[in-house]
């Protein structure tokens, strides 16, 4: 499990998330009886599961019974559900036992009204009981349906949260091949100007804003020596509006303003992109 302090580093609804999915769900509740062997359940659509693992991501949120209705009660999805954990409006955290009820960390049933706001937690929204949480599920044998409680997690420093731009990232020249795997992972890249005249790269936010990556015109190869193909240098990494045109004519927004979540994606996102090969 990674889980660090972003600082500078190694140079609802929507969102970009993590494209990493399973063509099926698995579970296993561990009880005596079933020989603590994981049991296959039917088969998940995997575009069904990118919308839950967005979902995460962009810290979306149901009414309890809309929850049920659409995932946890769900014929096809209950079982995929059963394999996260899910936290309610005022951050309690809790999963689906086999019964349908809602249990904590601790095992106590949760009893939550049907307009609770619930949704699926993301690692960086459970705090020290991660930990915990971690134990529970791998006491139980617990098979994720993608990445939860495993996920890297990163925290802006102080000075970025205070700040309209992730200046740590700035001046970095990275290859092509990294700019496309980006789009990959949900960023929208606008290029349309062709790669000599820059560009950018925009991932949705729930508000109908975005984080925008900047890029400068192509660097050959030779030069940067960072991967394949011609390089990109980021010239800003800020936030604004969700427009594909400027993808940012509202006014500066500080990344404190951003869900947990969503702040510890994106740099995960950024991080990977800058990485040394």
């Amino acid at each position: 499990m990674q889980r660090s302090q972003h600082g500078i580093g190694p140079g609802g609804e929507g969102g970009g998330a993590d494209a990493f999915v399973i063509p099926g769900a698995w579970w296993a509740d561990g009880h005596p009886g079933r020989g603590g062997a994981p049991c296959p359940v039917p088969a998940v659509d995997p575009d069904r599961l990118r919308l839950l693992e967005r979902a995460m991501v962009a810290g979306r949120r149901w009414a309890l019974a809309e929850a049920r209705r659409l995932v946890l009660d769900h014929p096809l999805l209950r079982a995929t559900a059963r394999g996260l954990v899910w936290v309610a409006g005022d951050g309690a955290a809790f999963r689906v036992a086999p019964d349908g009820t809602l249990a904590g960390v601790d095992g106590r049933s949760l009893d939550l009204a049907d307009g609770e706001r619930v949704g699926i937690a993301h690692p960086v929204e459970l705090g020290a009981a991660l930990d915990a949480w971690v134990g529970v599920f791998a006491a139980r044998e617990i098979l994720q349906p993608f990445p939860q409680l495993g996920r890297s997690v990163r925290v802006l420093s102080g000075d970025e949260r205070g700040a309209v731009e992730l200046t740590a990232f700035h001046g970095h020249t990275v290859s092509a091949d990294r700019v496309a795997a980006m789009a990959e992972r949900g960023w929208e890249l606008d290029d349309r100007g062709g790669a000599f005249a820059g560009g950018r790269l925009s991932w949705a936010l729930r508000g109908d804003r975005a984080v925008v990556v900047e890029l400068g015109p192509a660097v050959p190869a030779a030069a940067h020596g960072s991967g394949s193909g011609d390089g990109r240098t980021i010239t800003r990494v800020r936030l604004g509006d969700g427009s594909a045109e400027g993808a940012g004519t509202a006014g500066p927004r500080c990344f404190g303003s951003l869900d947990p979540g969503a702040a510890s994606e994106v740099l995960s996102d950024l991080i990977r992109l800058v990485a040394a090969d």
